[in-house]
């Protein structure tokens, strides 16, 4: 519609050229009509010449307005696109992130149970440990009592035995193993040695026995808990022991005396001075104080109650075991000691 508007515009100004040039040749009447015919003629033909180069001019001012609107609309088109790209880069985008936080979620949520549960098999552990340790140490105190009580018993029979009433028993002759006793044990005699193989049946550290089975025999020997360590619960052992008065004890090596080492392996609970209120030196039993040691009957053998003397002892779960005695001049201070007496106790399980 611009291109025609153009065309017919250029065209009027071309007539009106030739119009106004023949009026002009007219008025000054010196020319000829054929001149101004001919004049008109060229003006026309510059005029086309004039209105086919502007359309050239528009046609190509129109392609090159097509090509850039082309251009355009192509760039138009790719922007769109890379707006889409983009978009659809930004929702995978959001995908992801959102995946990823509700892994994490998962993970911590995950971590926090697994945290929850370490700490209530903690706890439950802790329980546990608490429940055995009150078992442990009830068992303790059970066993104390137990040892306590079985103390007491064995005073209250001794205190009730008089020691002219003990029986005289023979001891064991040399080489042979300990046979059965029966009765009360007599005050020392000249200690024999001898020889018993066997299997160990039980081990009493503290209580200072060992058990120790023979064929059909069963036999219950004394010793102090630092040579009891030498020996396992179910092993075949070759056992030399000596006889006080019918009471066995285990040999100790050659050259360690009586409760050696005693203070190297258990920790030393102190030391006591007093007077000797029971004795009864083959079982290794003395009551200073009201209170019950034992010992090698070695380390017994020049006392006799009613003594002064000064002790040092170590404490074997519970049980007071003499690890040096030395005798001493003067009284208890104080007073309060226990009349003077020999501590008769049972003869040991010899089965």
């Amino acid at each position: 519609m611009k291109l025609s508007k153009f065309l017919f515009t250029t065209l009027l100004a071309g007539l009106a050229l030739a119009a106004s040039a023949g009026c002009q040749g007219r008025d000054e009447g010196g020319g000829t009509a054929g001149d101004t015919v001919r004049q008109g003629a060229e003006n026309l033909r510059q005029g086309g010449e004039e209105v086919k180069q502007g359309v050239e001019e528009a046609q190509q001012r129109l392609e090159t307005a097509q090509n850039e609107q082309q251009e355009a609309i192509e760039k138009q088109q790719e922007a769109r696109e890379e707006i889409q790209g983009a978009r659809e880069d930004q929702q995978q985008a959001q995908q992801e992130a959102q995946q990823a936080r509700q892994e994490a979620m998962q993970q911590e949520q995950q971590a926090r149970q697994e945290l929850q549960q370490a700490g209530q098999q903690g706890e439950q552990a802790q329980q546990q440990q608490q429940a055995a340790q009150r078992e442990l140490d009830q068992s303790q105190q059970q066993a104390q009592q137990q040892q306590a009580q079985a103390a007491q018993q064995q005073q209250a029979q001794a205190a009730q035995q008089p020691p002219a009433q003990a029986a005289q028993q023979p001891p064991a002759q040399a080489g042979q193993p300990p046979a059965a006793q029966a009765g009360q044990q007599q005050l020392p005699a000249q200690a024999q040695a001898g020889q018993i193989q066997g299997t160990v049946e039980n081990i009493d550290v503290p209580g200072g026995r060992l058990t120790v089975r023979s064929g059909e025999q069963t036999v219950t020997l004394h010793a102090v808990p630092t040579v009891l360590g030498n020996y396992k619960q179910g092993e075949t052992a070759n056992l030399a022991y000596e006889s006080f008065g019918g009471e066995y004890w285990i040999s100790e090596q050659v050259g360690a005396g009586p409760s050696a080492n005693l203070a190297d392996q258990y920790s030393m609970a102190g030391t006591v001075t007093g007077t000797i209120s029971q004795l009864d030196r083959n079982a290794g039993i003395l009551v200073v104080r009201g209170t019950q040691y034992s010992a090698h009957p070695d380390l017994l053998q020049n006392l006799t109650p009613g003594q002064f003397v000064s002790l040092s002892y170590a404490n074997v779960q519970g049980k007071n075991w003499v690890a040096d005695i030395q005798q001493q001049a003067g009284e208890q201070p104080g007073g309060g000691a226990l009349p003077p007496t020999d501590l008769q106790q049972p003869q040991p399980d010899m089965r």
